[in-house]
């Protein structure tokens, strides 16, 4: 032994040979050093004793050398076999070595901030393989990576099967050993990145990716044609959810029930929250197309959740934080088990997590506690940021006979406070309220303020579990994947309102009806009796609505692979379904409160003129109809949605099929089958089973506030085809200059689509050159697509309710002016509209097409500093899309007051005001989307203060260009927006940067981070392009884990996310800011125990 020592302090570099395929470390004396090397791991498999302990250790006094020598140090010392297979292990250092450590302890200081990690092989055998890409990791180091990993002395000595290495997993390339991840513009989070972020949901952690723009899935969604309850999307580019391929493990995952309108098209996508947190070992997003290698949907990229089935050991998590300063609190435990058989051939790993949040109520956040924030703002934005509706307890209405003897005569009425001017005379059966007549819309003081009221973040409750099992047969294994998932969710908003679509009559009798026959008739009212058709009225009197959502998710995967000489197979089954009950109750049935509003009996007669909070009129009404009345009103109205996924694929590889001057060219080729169903059944009330056929004859939903939408049923089958190819050109050994490596990828990828009977190919080619040892240019050049989703297929009407929408035409008319330019647009606060959008899908639509470019460099000028930028360029056409309801709106503003024209889609009532847009999905233009992203990754080599790692990464948007349509152009040039058209840099959700950045730290057992997160600044459309500013984050973290004693394997973690306690800035959106860039969590802090047994 200590010969072995003094050869790796002062030998010659040891060097390699090949054993069986694999680099095995020998001296410079060649054949005499090996032998005595493989003699000393013979020598030590023999003299351990089989029940060797994990505890075992060994006096060792390595210095600071080349990585190489150090392991074989490390073998010289435990008697343990190294072997690896990348010869760029010999240009890596390891730190100085020194005391009594067992082999693992050896094995994780020599390879920490290498970007390398090891397995056990045959009970005596550790590989050394890459851990992560060099090129692009966020963080080197993966200490728990390599700490799950199981020790040769926990293997008995006469374990004699060798183990094969577990396949490094390339997302973007299907070639098993693809040595192209320098070549591919793939980010990283290993699990020391994932730690400095401080998300405890994988939505969380997605979210902190600068090439990730707004998540529009997200929890504070409430509308009832959104995708409500625990979900969370993924968004990369700012090209819409649907264009992120998600992948577990390189398949796909099953929809997400329920879809919700980007851009008022309907978005299917995954639900990123069902993946349990203590299963993620690392994410790999792939910030390229890769249709050639996917398929469809990965127009903008991949991300690729990995788990690690080879781990062995037992982790158990549990952490408690809070939202300072309100009610939110979250609470979660996770638990990871891995376990094989004694001979390594039988594994099983299984992951859970339970995770606890209580909601917050909006009135915790002064940006979201109000729908009113035009204080906020200045003048001219004031308008937009008054979001109270129209739609409030202070009924307005008309009648067909004009009334007289009450001042001027009139149709159109409200009722309102009796101390406001204007009041004609006092309503008999509520005290203090009076009416106004001469208009149906009411002022802005009578406008009503929902925000007290909502959920700003749901109560939630999650369980998720997933397994991975194999098991080798000799020649064969078989593996296999499970996931459950359940979780609840619960949020609450304000009363239901009516529309004008769905219309309501208070009867002449109701003895309530202020110009009626009844009790309830007005003073000084010498009119006929007569009835009253509602224009707004908001009903309170059944409570606040509460929306409780039940998500499940299961998901079974089986599958064989093994070898066929130098080829390796794999065949799998997958089949995966979800399901959502979105439940509302304390909604209206509109049959019901017709029934009530036509009654003459005072015990069932419904009073729709109580009015509202007097001293206070846009905050919640205390008046109440008795619960004898409005009982047989109240429903609970369900939403069924189930989507399920069938796959089975079958693939081949071959890492080197044949050579090219010397060197391997890989092969991989694949087919696969899947089936996608989609089935979205509504309430009865709402799908047309049970209808409101309202006493003009209009036959319509049977719940207040809410269209009529039919159940969407569609399924559709896809058959794929795909072959890549790895050549490398040039290597090393070919001695060109500046020209160390130069490799290619090509790949082509066919699709078939049933229910649109489509056929697409789509091919790929990359290229990596490595100029230097410091130096690698990359680049690609892909074609992709995205088949339309199920919904826009199949869909025969769907109809939403876009509300608040402001009206030119009605602005222009109420001004007295008759040009567009002529608008004083910021005030034109009291022209806005709930208007119905009808939307019908269709089997014509073609797939979108996108054609993409990448180029960038990789940068090396220190060992342990990779600097990384590219450059890359998207063009998108035949998109699926659809001119908007307020487009449609602007559209008809200007026909009507330039052209003496109008837009037939519109639909206005007889007082001028829209009602309905009629649209159908259709292929309609392009876009052009360019930017920069910039990388970079340095640790520090281990000091007598520690080690660091540093990271930092930048997405700077260039271009967002989306060509407008001849509507569209229409609208800017009558200087309108248009949400179809012209450039979208900074508009809304498409901020032009943002940006992360780390700093960890690890001395023995201690650690700490530092993260930050940059998100660049906006403008808000919906508001005159109100400049949102940009935001910057910071979260920080201590942690210390013990590693011997009784406390051995306890690790404590204290941290505080968001340390400036930054709010989200102001926004004309629902809750005050726009939810899927920024979150409302303010200054969180949060304590985490855990244990880990090996």
């Amino acid at each position: 032994m200590r010969s072995a020592k003094k050869f790796c302090r002062q030998g010659s570099p040891p060097a390699l040979t090949r054993v069986n395929g694999l680099r095995i470390l020998k001296t410079g004396t060649n054949r005499m050093l090996l032998r005595q090397l493989l003699l000393t791991s013979a020598i030590g498999a023999i003299a351990a004793p089989a029940a060797a302990q994990p505890a075992s250790t060994f006096q060792v006094n390595l210095p600071q050398q080349p990585l190489d020598r150090t392991l074989f140090g490390i073998a010289a010392a435990t008697g343990l076999q190294i072997v690896f297979t990348d010869p760029a292990i010999t240009r890596q250092r390891a730190g100085a070595i020194a005391g009594r450590l067992s082999a693992q302890q050896m094995l994780e200081q020599a390879l920490a901030g290498s970007g390398y990690s090891f397995t056990i092989a045959g009970g005596k055998t550790i590989r050394i393989y890459k851990a992560a890409p060099v090129s692009t990791r966020i963080s080197a180091a993966q200490p728990a990576a390599r700490s799950s990993l199981p020790l040769a002395q926990d293997v008995p000595a006469d374990e004699q099967q060798t183990e094969e290495m577990a396949e490094i997993v390339v997302t973007g390339s299907r070639i098993e050993g693809s040595k192209l991840r320098g070549t591919l513009p793939v980010t990283t989070l290993d699990a020391d990145r994932i730690a400095s972020t401080g998300a405890l949901t994988v939505g969380e952690l997605t979210a902190t990716i600068p090439q990730m723009s707004g998540q529009a899935f997200n929890n504070e969604n409430q509308g009832p044609n959104t995708a409500r309850g625990d979900v969370s999307s993924a968004n990369l580019r700012g090209l819409g959810s649907g264009n992120t391929l998600t992948l577990l493990n390189g398949r796909r995952m099953v929809a997400n029930p329920t879809t919700q309108q980007e851009g008022s098209v309907p978005v299917q996508v995954v639900n990123l929250n069902t993946i349990p947190v203590s299963a993620i070992s690392r994410v790999e997003v792939l910030r390229d197309g890769a249709g050639a290698i996917y398929g469809s949907d990965a127009t903008a990229g991949v991300i690729n959740y990995l788990t690690d089935p080879r781990f062995v050991g037992l982790d158990i998590t549990a952490r408690y934080g809070f939202s300072e300063g309100t009610d939110l609190d979250e609470k979660s435990i996770t638990a990871r088990l891995g376990v094989r058989s004694t001979d390594g051939s039988t594994r099983l790993t299984v992951s859970a997590d339970a995770y606890f949040r209580s909601g917050m109520p909006a009135i915790d956040r002064s940006y979201a506690a109000t729908d009113n924030l035009s204080n906020l703002v200045d003048s001219r934005y004031a308008s937009f940021f008054d979001n109270r509706s129209s739609l409030s307890p202070w009924t307005s209405g008309r009648v067909t006979t004009a009334v007289t003897g009450l001042g001027a005569s009139f149709t159109t009425f409200y009722v309102q406070p009796c101390t406001m001017s204007g009041s004609r005379g006092a309503i008999p059966s509520a005290s203090g309220v009076c009416l106004s007549g001469g208009s149906s819309t009411i002022p802005a003081a009578l406008r009503y303020d929902e925000g007290a009221e909502r959920t700003l973040t749901p109560s939630t409750q999650r369980y998720s579990l997933l397994t991975n099992f194999s098991h080798d047969f000799g020649g064969v294994e078989l593996f296999s994947e499970t996931m459950l998932y359940h979780a609840t969710s619960t949020a609450y908003r304000g009363g239901s309102t009516n529309l004008t679509t769905a219309p309501l009559i208070v009867g002449a009798n109701n003895p309530y009806n202020p110009f009626g026959s009844g009790a309830g008739r007005l003073v000084g009212y010498t009119g006929p009796a007569q009835a009253i058709t509602i224009v707004g009225l908001r009903v309170d009197d059944v409570g606040p609505r509460r929306i409780h959502v039940e998500s499940d998710v299961g998901r079974i995967l089986a599958g064989f692979r093994g070898n066929l000489g130098s080829w390796k197979w794999e065949t799998a089954g997958l089949y995966s379904w979800a399901q959502t009950v979105d439940s509302e109750s304390n909604r209206v049935s509109n049959t019901a409160l017709q029934a009530a509003l036509l009654s003459s009996n005072p015990a069932t007669a419904y009073n729709p003129f109580t009015g509202g909070n007097l001293t206070s009129p846009s905050s919640l009404d205390p008046s109440r109809n008795a619960a004898s009345v409005v009982d047989p009103m109240r429903i609970t109205v369900r939403r069924n949605s189930r989507t399920s996924l069938y796959l089975a694929d079958a693939r081949l590889t071959n890492a080197s099929l044949f050579e090219l001057r010397g060197n391997g060219v890989g092969i991989a080729l694949g087919a696969e089958f899947r089936r996608e169903d989609y089935h979205d059944q509504r309430d009865p009330r709402v799908n047309g089973t049970i209808n409101y056929t309202a006493p003009t004859g209009v036959v319509t939903s049977d719940v207040l506030g809410t269209s009529p939408t039919f159940d969407t049923i569609g399924a559709r089958n896809a058959v794929s085809a795909y072959a890549e190819l790895a050549v490398p050109l040039v290597t090393e050994a070919d001695n060109i200059p500046l020209v160390q490596n130069l490799e290619l990828q090509l790949a082509g990828r066919f699709e078939h689509f049933s229910d649109i009977d489509a056929n697409v190919f789509k091919p790929k080619v990359s290229a990596g050159w490595q100029v230097t040892n410091w130096l690698k240019l990359r680049g690609t050049y892909s074609q992709g697509f995205r088949a339309p989703n199920l919904e826009i297929v199949n869909a025969s009407a769907i109809r939403r309710v876009q509300e608040n929408l402001t009206d030119y035409y009605q602005c222009a008319r109420a001004q007295g002016v008759t040009t567009i330019a002529a608008i004083n647009k910021s005030a034109c606060g009291t022209s806005r509209y709930n208007v119905e959008d009808v939307r019908s899908g269709t089997r014509n639509l073609k797939p979108e097409n996108v054609e993409s470019i990448s180029g960038g460099v990789v940068f090396t000028p220190l060992r342990r500093l990779t600097v990384t930028a590219d450059y890359w360029r998207i063009r998108q056409t035949n998109i699926v899309g659809i001119f908007e309801a307020v487009d449609h709106l602007n559209l008809d503003a200007v026909l009507r007051l330039e052209q003496a024209s109008s837009n037939g889609a519109l639909k206005r009532n007889g007082a001028g005001e829209p009602v309905s847009v009629v649209n159908t999905f259709l292929n309609l233009g392009s876009r052009k989307v360019e930017g920069v992203d910039v990388g970079m990754a340095y640790t520090t080599p281990d000091s007598g203060i520690g080690s660091f790692t540093l990271t930092a990464d930048l997405a700077y948007l260039l271009t967002f260009y989306q060509s407008p349509s001849e509507q569209s152009a229409r609208l800017l040039a009558a200087g309108l927006p248009a949400s179809a058209g012209g450039s979208l840099v900074e508009l809304d959700d498409n901020p032009r940067s943002r940006a992360s950045g780390s700093i960890s730290w690890r001395k023995d057992g201690w650690g700490a981070s530092l993260f930050g997160l940059y998100v660049g600044p906006v403008k808000d459309t919906s508001a005159l392009n109100y400049p949102v500013s940009d935001w910057f984050i910071a979260n920080a973290s201590i942690s210390y884990d013990f590693r011997s004693g009784s406390l051995n394997g306890l690790g404590v973690r204290l941290g505080v996310n968001n340390i400036a306690d930054r709010n989200p800035p102001l926004a004309d959106e629902t809750f005050g800011y726009y939810a899927g860039l920024y979150n409302n969590r303010g200054r969180f802090l949060y304590g985490q125990l855990s244990l880990k047994l090996r």
